[in-house]
């Protein structure tokens, strides 16, 4: 596995600062055009040298751009799809013309809405599925309850988690999170984040236990 090692609105953000980099979105988007732009072709640039030297050994290529917050988008969708989306196509397009690697997109918090636009410009695993943010229910993303989650459901693959809790509420969760989301395949065990310093031993214990319980596809 290797990283993309760029990102295009977060690195937006990170040079101008959240609240100036949002409003170049808005009130001088021909600056923000042309930032991203550039750090396209960057991006691009340094991709083809590296997957021209080690393309063929990689299995999984990382990529992440957070756009969303906990309950809805950092941006409005329209302007994602004018601005980033088209960009992150070409990104995109330029990893897997050099490597058979699956990509493997990070992105924080309700990003339900942006999924069918991910799974357009060739993204193959989301990570995470963060269950505490709106419209982020495993069953709904999984299940073929519309066209949108039928589509989902068979071409991304879910790198999903088990909650922190009380032992017998992780189990809980575990086993909650493995019949919403591994029906059909395409489902990566693991926590949403890093597990935190505050998490009691046993209830990791309990949350592997449970997995290997209930995780097991059958032959």
């Amino acid at each position: 596995m290797a990283p993309c090692g760029h990102d295009l609105f977060n690195q937006l953000l990170r040079v101008r600062g959240m609240e100036e980099g949002l409003m170049d979105l808005v009130a001088n988007p021909d600056f923000a055009e042309a930032f991203f732009e550039r750090l396209t072709a960057t991006i691009i640039t340094a991709q083809e040298h590296f997957l021209d030297e080690v393309g063929d050994l990689l299995d999984v290529h990382f990529a992440a751009d957070d756009l969303t917050g906990q309950r809805g988008p950092l941006i409005s969708p329209a302007i994602y799809r004018r601005m980033i989306k088209p960009r992150w196509a070409r990104i995109l397009q330029a990893i897997k013309a050099r490597t058979k690697a699956k990509i493997f997109y990070h992105s924080c918090g309700a990003i339900g809405e942006f999924l069918p636009d991910l799974i357009e410009i060739g993204v193959d695993i989301i990570n995470p599925v963060q269950v505490s943010a709106s419209g982020m229910d495993t069953a709904d993303l999984k299940r073929p309850v519309r066209p949108a989650s039928l589509l989902l459901g068979r071409r991304l693959r879910y790198a999903a988690r088990a909650e922190s809790g009380r032992s017998r509420r992780g189990r809980q969760e575990v086993r909650r999170r493995i019949r919403d989301l591994a029906p059909g395949g395409g489902f990566v065990f693991n926590p949403v984040h890093n597990i935190q310093p505050h998490i009691a031993p046993a209830n990791i214990a309990a949350m592997f236990q449970a997995a290997q319980a209930y995780g097991a596809y059958r032959a």
